[in-house]
């Protein structure tokens, strides 16, 4: 060893070691950092739709993505249509959890009952502390949904004209004379079935068309008597097209190729009493969330609504009367 670098060979030693006791002191003061940071971010729900329009009763999945500390406990998330968004929204599967997924996520799938551009209804779910206390935390995200008509704008559907048929020439006598045989065979039996039913009737005149009302009316009864011996989603589809039938020949607008949210704007637009609009808005939505979300529903509600829509008809059908017509005028 040279005596005269001896003295300096000390302080250098101390000097690095110094260096590196500070490098590794201030590495832990960044990951304790960022485990407060991270700890101080609190849990988190975030929501996520598909990009695209959808259709009255298409399936619109919603993707839940939990995020925050990794000691949290996750509860299972609640999808809330009560209120305004029962109007708009169905749920179709509540939220699963996703598989090995690490943080928490699920997945849930709507079916939404009206047009426009609606909001998602309201997501929450339920976390519990490592100190044993809970939270419950809003999901964020989640751009509005738009939903289009299934009917093209302002146009009216016509069939395709049918092509003619190919390798024929001239007139087509191998397919005209079976068909004239045929038609004349129906034609001779409804004849002699009409003059069957003529004289067992005494030569009465045939009966003329039903009123609408007394239709809905008759209808109403024949549902209520299947409620609890019927397939509850049968019901529900026989009352929507019954009450859109009624619609149809009382108002004469196009109910039947109408949605139950285009109906209520007509109700809305035409001025129907309020009582009316309700009454007919809740039978339809009934009648959506079986048909097309799958909703079970006790039979009181059934029964329930179809008392309401025959007080929503008389009530109508008594708005659209003019002064001094007779109930139950075919329109």
């Amino acid at each position: 060893m040279n005596p005269r670098s001896g003295g300096l060979w000390v302080p250098r030693q101390a000097g690095a070691a110094a260096r590196t006791a500070g490098a590794l002191a201030l590495l832990l003061v960044v990951l304790a950092v960022a485990s407060v940071a991270r700890a101080a971010a609190g849990p988190r729900l975030t929501l996520s739709v598909p990009e695209s329009a959808f259709s009255v009763g298409d399936h619109v999945e919603l993707r839940l993505q939990a995020g925050g500390p990794s000691s949290l406990l996750w509860g299972k998330p609640e999808v809330d249509v009560s209120g305004a968004a029962a109007a708009s929204w169905a749920v179709v599967e509540p939220p699963r959890p996703v598989a090995d997924a690490d943080p928490p996520s699920w997945t849930a799938v709507l079916a939404p009952l009206r047009t426009g551009t609606l909001e998602l209804p309201p997501v929450r779910v339920t976390v519990r502390r490592p100190d044993g206390g809970t939270e419950t935390i809003p999901a964020s995200g989640g751009a509005p949904v738009k939903v289009v008509s299934v009917l093209p704008p302002g146009e009216k559907v016509k069939p395709a004209p049918l092509a003619d048929p190919v390798g024929v020439t001239g007139f087509p006598w191998e397919w005209v004379m079976p068909v004239a045989v045929a038609v004349l065979l129906v034609t001779l039996l409804a004849w002699a079935l009409w003059r069957w039913r003529r004289r067992r009737r005494g030569g009465g005149a045939m009966e003329p068309a039903r009123p609408p009302l007394d239709e809905l009316r008759s209808l109403v009864a024949e549902l209520a008597g299947a409620v609890g011996s019927e397939d509850v989603e049968t019901i529900c589809d026989r009352l929507a097209r019954g009450a859109r039938s009624y619609l149809e020949r009382s108002t004469g607008e196009p109910a039947g190729e109408m949605t139950s949210f285009e109906i209520q704007r007509l109700a809305r637009r035409s001025g129907w009493p309020a009582a009316v609009q309700l009454g007919f808005r809740d039978v339809l939505e009934l009648a959506d969330r079986v048909r097309f979300a799958r909703r079970s529903v006790a039979e009181s509600q059934v029964r329930d609504v179809l008392r309401r829509l025959v007080a929503a008809a008389e009530a109508l059908d008594a708005w659209l009367r003019p002064a001094g017509e007779s109930e139950g005028v075919a329109a």
